[in-house]
């Protein structure tokens, strides 16, 4: 069994938490720079399928990725996953970093708008991580318009060369006439960096303390 669909079998009893069936990537799988990706899905559509190149995956979502008071929806969330997995036998995933943009609009009183985003890890060896993404500006009360970033780093595991990642995002907006708000989510995205094994890494060293000897 390949370390993909390992990863498929696996990662999928490590998260437990259950979502309507979701419509996959086109296409589901493939190759990202040093890492192998399958099985990727978007839960409504709205982040769609992602541009990858070198370990980094990048959403850019469509317009109705969007919440609107008054009015509807209000509140608009999808979840993006996919299980992903070294190339190399000699590497293992370092960290991961995810970002998300946005902005939004505050008209009036009273009015209010919010945006949330989760990032969800499971690891081929056992256990997992739930990362909340931290935003700049803070969900805002009062009139006015801006973008908001929401970002997070987290350093994987030691050797973890395979993994589930599940990526929900919210927006939503509130408002009572005469006040109005509406909050958009424009862009996400993931990116991975891997690193050599702690074994390859003491391997490299040795032939390269060989290679000085020999000159010697």
């Amino acid at each position: 069994m390949s370390k993909v669909h390992y990863l498929l079998s696996a990662c999928m009893l490590l998260v437990s938490a259950a979502i309507a069936p979701a419509a996959p990537w086109a296409p589901d799988n493939g190759i990202n720079g040093p890492i192998s990706y399958a099985n990727g899905q978007d839960t409504n559509g709205l982040f769609g399928t992602p541009e990858v190149a070198d370990g980094i995956f990048e959403f850019a979502t469509p317009q109705f990725f969007v919440a609107v008071a008054p009015g509807s929806p209000s509140s608009t969330s999808d979840i993006v996953s996919f299980n992903a997995a070294t190339i190399a036998p000699t590497d293992s995933f370092q960290s991961v970093t995810v970002t998300v943009l946005g902005n939004y609009s505050i008209v009036g009183s009273p009015a209010d708008v919010n945006y949330t985003a989760t990032l969800t890890l499971a690891y081929a060896q056992g256990g997992g991580t739930i990362l909340p993404l931290v935003f700049t500006p803070t969900p805002p009360n009062t009139p006015g318009s801006d973008e908001f970033t929401g970002t997070a780093t987290l350093l994987l595991p030691i050797n973890t060369t395979g993994l589930y990642a599940e990526l929900f995002a919210n927006v939503s907006a509130s408002a009572t006439e005469p006040g109005t708000s509406n909050v958009h989510l424009l862009n996400a995205q993931i990116s991975f960096t891997t690193i050599p094994e702690p074994a390859s890494l003491g391997l490299i060293g040795g032939i390269a303390s060989m290679l000085l000897r020999r000159r010697r």
